[in-house]
C-alpha cells in the first residue's frame, strides 16, 4: 500500500510536451465542431477540456499527463473506494466537520466518476459535470454566506466589545465618583459632628454665663431691695 498522497483521477503515461503540440496538431486537423461519443478524438478532448493534463518536469524537459480515455469495470470502481479511504488515512481527512482534505478527496473521486460515464456515455458525462458544476457554485454561494455571516458576526462582536468597554471604564469612573462622594459625606458628617459638639459646648457656655449673670443682677437686686428697706426703716424711728 503506497502511503503517499495520490490523486484518484486516472491519468495515462507521461508524454514529452514535443509530442504533445504535434499531437494536438494532428488532432485539431480532423477535429469537428461537436462532440461525438463515438468518436475517440472528440472523446479525449472533452475529458481534457474538463480534467486538464497535469505538467511536470524531469530533467529540464516538460511532460505532459493526461485523463485516462480507458474504460472502467466493477474492478474499477471497487479500487476507487479503496483508493478513497486510504486517501482519507493518509491526508489525514476529518470523517465531519469542514475540512479541505476531504473536499479535496471527494472532489477528486467525483471527477473520477466523471470520467468513467463520459467513456461509456459522453451525455451523461456531459449531465454529470454540469451536476458537479452546480454544486460548486452553491458550495461557494454558501461559503460566501458562512464568511460574510462570520465577517458581520465578527464586526457585531468587536461593536459590543467596544461597547462593553466604553460601559466598563463608564461603570469604573462612576465607582470612583461614588468612593469620592463617601469620602465628601464622611467628612462633612464629621464637620456636622464637630460643628454640633461646638454649638452645644458654645451653648453651655452662654447658658452658664447667663445664670451667673442672673445670679449676680438678682443678688445686686436684693442688695440693693435691702439697704432700701434699712433706709426706711431707719426714716421710721
Amino acid at each position: 500500500m503506497n502511503n503517499q498522497p495520490q490523486s484518484l483521477i486516472s491519468y495515462g503515461e507521461k508524454v514529452q510536451y514535443g509530442l504533445v503540440q504535434k499531437n494536438e496538431r494532428e488532432m485539431r486537423k480532423n477535429a469537428t465542431n461537436e462532440f461525438d461519443e463515438n468518436d475517440p478524438i472528440s472523446l479525449k478532448s472533452y475529458l481534457d477540456t474538463i480534467l486538464p493534463p497535469k505538467e511536470s518536469t524531469e530533467e529540464g524537459q516538460i511532460y505532459m499527463q493526461f485523463v485516462s480515455c480507458e474504460p472502467a469495470d466493477k474492478t474499477n470502481v471497487i479500487q476507487l473506494s479503496k483508493s478513497l479511504e486510504n486517501q482519507m488515512k493518509i491526508r489525514q481527512a476529518k470523517e465531519t466537520g469542514l475540512c479541505n482534505n476531504r473536499e479535496e478527496i471527494y472532489s477528486e473521486c467525483f471527477d473520477e466518476l466523471i470520467r468513467q460515464v463520459t467513456i461509456n456515455s459522453l451525455q451523461r458525462g456531459e449531465l454529470l459535470n454540469h451536476v458537479k458544476d452546480q454544486m460548486k457554485e452553491t458550495i461557494n454561494y454558501y461559503q460566501k454566506l458562512y464568511e460574510s455571516s462570520m465577517a458581520f458576526a465578527m464586526r457585531k462582536v468587536l461593536r459590543e466589545q467596544k461597547k462593553k468597554s466604553k460601559l466598563m471604564a463608564r461603570e469604573s469612573k462612576l465607582e470612583m465618583d461614588i468612593e469620592q462622594l463617601q469620602k465628601e459625606i464622611e467628612l462633612k458628617e464629621k464637620e456636622l459632628v464637630k460643628k454640633e459638639n461646638d454649638d452645644k459646648e458654645k451653648r453651655q457656655a452662654n447658658n452658664e454665663d447667663h445664670q451667673e449673670d442672673c445670679k449676680n443682677i438678682s443678688a445686686d437686686c436684693q442688695q440693693k431691695l435691702d439697704t432700701i428697706r434699712e433706709k426706711l426703716t431707719t426714716a421710721k424711728k
